[in-house]
């Protein structure tokens, strides 16, 4: 089989076999694979840091992510994050649909407009 004629070199070693990891496409977007495949099937995700830390533990930082079915996450935020604490609950508040910021607490309820 031909490879494709430009892969994107991630910078990153195959904890597997050595090789190179490049950056594919897939279904639910880009990811690190072995330059070997299919000799070696290793594969990682592409971390998207999004700046704000996790509300729970408040020391690592939520990434960004698409999710399948059936996964469980510890922290799952669907909207994407402001960056800025709900002035109610202190929860992360999240840009949501119709021009409206939202707080990530169903709980808290609180809403605003984007100014």
């Amino acid at each position: 089989s031909e490879k494709k004629e430009e892969e994107e070199n991630s910078g990153i070693i195959c904890d597997k076999c050595g090789a190179p990891m490049t950056v594919k496409r897939g279904r639910f977007g880009a990811f690190l694979g072995c330059s070997k495949y299919p000799e070696c099937k290793n594969i990682m995700n592409i971390e998207k840091k999004t700046g704000v830390k996790c509300p729970k533990c408040e020391k690592g930082d939520v990434i960004e992510r698409k999710s399948k079915k059936g996964k469980m996450f510890d922290f799952v935020m669907w909207n994407k994050p402001t960056g800025e604490a709900c002035p109610t609950c202190g929860q992360p508040l999240a840009f949501a649909a119709k021009g409206k910021i939202t707080c990530s607490n169903k709980e808290c309820g609180f809403s605003k407009d984007q100014e």
